[in-house]
């Protein structure tokens, strides 16, 4: 497990900074979000309920056996919200996904139970790599981009 985790991050000009430190198996740190249109927020985190970080789902989630009907269910803590939340990964087929990297034959997951939910799609071809990420009810969504 690591000991910190430091996170930096933008989306236009809204920005968070995830700054987090393990002590055995307590969570610790805080998230800093800066949004343009609002003043800057900073959210304490502390967790000892050893729930998966939300961040740790989505750089698994590759690895996990995708197949048609795959499903499994466990506890994340999102540090977006502070708590810990029971999601579910659901298989939900396959679709082809156009993005600045290339057009991939990929599974299509859903995460359910979090605040937001999301559809991730993870490349078919290994090594399974996730190609995009919808952040269900909001017009935003994250792409796999173009290597130079």
């Amino acid at each position: 497990m690591p000991r910190t985790v430091d996170i930096d991050f933008a989306i236009g000009k809204n920005r968070t900074v995830f700054d987090f430190e393990w002590n055995d198996s307590v969570l610790s740190g805080k998230v800093t979000i800066n949004q343009s249109d609002k003043p800057e927020r900073i959210v304490p985190i502390n967790s000892n309920d050893n729930a998966v970080l939300r961040m740790a789902v989505f750089g698994i989630i590759s690895a996990l056996p995708l197949d048609d009907g795959f499903q499994m269910e466990l506890p994340w803590f999102n540090t977006m919200s502070n708590k810990t939340e029971s999601i579910q990964i659901i298989h939900a087929g396959q679709e082809t996904v156009k993005t600045p990297a290339g057009t991939f034959e990929a599974h299509k997951v859903n995460l359910k139970g979090g605040t937001p939910e999301n559809i991730i799609y993870v490349s078919k071809a290994l090594p399974q790599k996730i190609v995009r990420i919808d952040v269900v009810g909001q017009p935003l969504h994250f792409e796999r981009k173009a290597t130079p």
